[in-house]
């Protein structure tokens, strides 16, 4: 693994069962045990039902692109080197939406609408990202 210059994750009670099922590769969303709503980022209770009976559910990570951006200008040194980057909100298939990167593609390429599925890149040997690439990657 190389020196990951970028910011890490901050991970707390709430969101800790998504960055560990991330670093078994598998991608995790909340699901309400009462009225099967699905949601991410972590909340403590369902923002349909209000119900705080809330599990963790494999996501099939697979989605679309609903809008994106390229930055032309790095806002945090570890961005520096990579400049242009994408920054991306990515509907996925179950219904929430989730900003991430696009990788595996130029950003000129990169379409709203266009499938995409989740990626891991294992960051550090405690640490591993989701990002999503095109579908046909």
């Amino acid at each position: 693994m190389n020196e990951y210059d970028k910011p890490m994750p901050i991970v707390t009670d709430l969101n800790r069962p998504h960055w560990e099922a991330a670093k078994e590769h598998r991608f995790v969303i909340q699901k309400c045990s009462d009225c099967g709503h699905v949601w991410f980022p972590p909340m403590s209770i369902c923002n349909v039902c209000l119900s705080d009976r809330i599990e963790w559910v494999d996501s099939k990570g697979t989605g679309k692109v609903h809008s994106f951006i390229v930055y032309h200008q790095a806002w945090l040194p570890g961005w520096l080197k990579v400049t242009p980057y994408n920054v991306a909100i990515i509907e996925l298939d179950e219904g929430p939406r989730f900003v991430n990167n696009i990788v595996g593609i130029e950003n000129d390429d990169i379409q709203v609408d266009m499938p995409v599925r989740v990626v891991f890149e294992d960051v550090t040997s405690d640490t591993t990202i989701p990002r999503f690439t095109p579908l046909t990657a």
